[in-house]
């Protein structure tokens, strides 16, 4: 008896030690495992990382098009928003897209070295690193950032209830299965579930279209090339969700190009221009509302972009 006591004991101490082994130890933390255990293996490659998130968000934007109301259309366009600029930060982290991202390490100096200021010299925030949009090293630290904007972004486009089931889920550590078991739990969120899986399959094409082992022999293939071609070319089991047998991570070490990213946040966009405009019936307030969604949506691009590290200055008011 004594014996099944510890046992029993040990098993959950022992899943709690995996929990924080695995957020400690593992791209992206405990979610960044289950992610590569339920979708494709990303963990050698933080960019195919950062293009999930955003696939991610695409789901929640497609969702919210169908289920935000009017009267919330504005702020669920601000939370989109919030998100992409998130992904935005962490991509000039990463360099992509022109932008200049530095090292720590000796072997590959992107940056002249700075002369040593002199004792009397004051280096401000600004001049310590000025000419460092990102720092490669700095995107882990993006990631519970990006999960937590995207997943306001999925509370947002549920029905309370859905929201809570999707808290619930949530609590397991995978946003991706979350989001479906939220989706999918009766029959009057089976059309959301459906737009979801959608923007999904189109964002499993878009990983398969950047690798070279994946691309067809011509343009024309090309574009008639299935959703199953892409999940036999990721190795992914056309029959099950969990499969000990995906494509092992350094089969998806490619460059991730930013036009991956543009065709993902176009969804965003889209779906962001989709949402229905506010009922009022005043015209000066309906045109306000028009206008804060035409900025909204527009600025919904894949766009890297230094995070903001100075306290912007006041803005003088008005008299």
């Amino acid at each position: 008896m004594r014996r099944l006591i510890v046992g029993l004991t040990v098993v959950p101490l022992l899943s709690v030690c995996n929990v924080i082994l695995k957020e400690v130890r593992y791209p992206g933390g405990y979610p960044g495992h289950i992610l590569d255990e339920r979708t494709f293996d990303a963990r050698a490659n933080k960019r195919l990382q950062l293009l999930r998130g955003a696939m991610v968000l695409a789901v929640a934007a497609r969702v919210g098009e169908a289920s935000v109301r009017a009267e919330d259309g504005d702020g669920f366009a601000k939370l989109l928003g919030n998100a992409a600029g998130e992904i935005n930060h962490a991509a000039a982290n990463l360099g992509m897209d022109g932008v200049k991202t530095c090292t720590v390490g000796p072997l590959r100096p992107i940056l002249a070295p700075t002369p040593t200021p002199t004792p009397t010299a004051t280096v401000t925030a600004a001049e310590a690193d000025a000419d460092c949009d990102g720092y490669y090293i700095n995107y882990e630290a993006d990631v519970a950032r990006i999960e937590a904007r995207v997943t306001r972004a999925m509370i947002a486009a549920l029905p309370t209830d859905r929201a809570r089931a999707f808290l619930n889920k949530l609590a397991k550590g995978d946003l991706l299965s979350a989001a479906w078991g939220a989706l999918g739990a009766t029959a009057d969120m089976a059309g959301a579930f459906h737009r979801g899986a959608g923007v999904y399959r189109a964002g499993m094409e878009t990983v398969a279209a950047g690798m070279k082992k994946c691309q067809a022999d011509t343009a024309d293939l090309e574009q008639t090339m299935t959703v199953l071609d892409a999940a036999d070319c990721l190795g992914l089991d056309r029959n099950s969700l969990i499969d000990s047998e995906d494509a092992p991570a350094s089969d998806l070490t490619d460059k991730i190009r930013p036009e991956a990213f543009s065709a993902v946040m176009r969804i965003v966009r889209t779906s962001c221009v989709a949402l229905p405009l506010s009922n009022e019936l005043n015209p000066i307030p309906l045109a306000a509302s028009r206008e804060t969604r035409r900025v909204a949506c527009a600025e919904l691009v894949f766009k890297p972009q230094r995070r903001p590290d100075q306290v912007p200055p006041e803005r003088p008011t008005s008299l």
